[in-house]
């Protein structure tokens, strides 16, 4: 599955330069996980249990604590392909001590590194992190992740500010029937969270290859192909970061 995507934000520079504040956790809390890399591929979209973990960083290894966006990554496992990626130290020290991983950054997934001011970031729910992946504080310095929560990294191209907004595509519901309808609604997120109904987006069923566009309130609807199971539905439009959802027929 490709989607058409743009680059990442060096606003991690800011992010990554902040120290840490609080102590890790020592729970491990199931998440989900989505990447997205710089030619818009889903690269990854798991459920992971971010628990305490260790990465290379140079010649060192360096611990890093539960419930944080890089143990989520990291914690990517088979059936799933976990992507291949690169941690360096923006400042400070890392060590075995979590609470030192403060000053960790992503600087390449899926061997794909960042370039000027573009660059590995991420969300949780639908707001870009303000604390670095490996914070023992968090993503908002207010704790580590929690079970359900929902992180994406993605390639940030870092324009006005900003990164381009991510989509969001929600099923009206988990579960349909086979030739029933899928009902979605399409949703853009700036990198405050701030959400709007998008107009135009193309959605499109992994099985059967249908396609339609969303209204003007982001919604559309697609026929359940028959013999499906499962189906991954994904949401696409211009430079916008895409979505996918999953859906259970039966």
């Amino acid at each position: 599955m490709r989607f058409r995507l743009t680059g990442l934000a060096a606003s991690l520079i800011a992010v990554c330069a902040l120290a840490p504040t609080a102590a890790a956790r020592s729970t491990d809390p199931q998440v989900r996980v989505t990447v997205i890399d710089s030619s818009s591929r889903l690269v990854a979209d798991a459920p992971v249990r971010a628990g305490q973990a260790t990465v290379p960083v140079g010649d060192a290894r360096c611990a890093v604590g539960a419930g944080t966006a890089l143990a989520a990554l990291a914690g990517i496992r088979a059936p799933y392909e976990r992507p291949p990626f690169e941690v360096k130290l923006f400042q400070g020290a890392c060590s075995g001590d979590p609470a030192d991983a403060g000053g960790l950054y992503v600087a390449s997934i899926a061997r794909q590194p960042g370039v000027g001011s573009d660059g590995w970031v991420y969300k949780v729910g639908h707001k870009l992190a303000t604390a670095g992946a490996a914070d023992p504080a968090g993503p908002f310095g207010a704790g580590p992740l929690r079970a359900g929560d929902h992180v994406l990294w993605f390639w940030c191209r870092y324009r006005r500010g900003g990164c381009q907004r991510t989509l969001e595509v929600v099923p009206r519901s988990p579960r349909v029937a086979s030739g029933g309808r899928v009902l979605v609604t399409v949703r853009a997120y700036d990198d405050a969270g701030r959400g709007s109904a998008v107009r135009g987006a193309t959605v499109r069923l992994d099985v059967g290859g249908e396609r339609a566009r969303t209204n003007a309130r982001g919604r559309a609807s697609l026929t359940v192909p028959a013999g499906a199971s499962t189906l991954v539905v994904s949401a696409a439009r211009g430079r916008l970061l895409p979505a996918v959802a999953t859906v259970r027929v039966g």
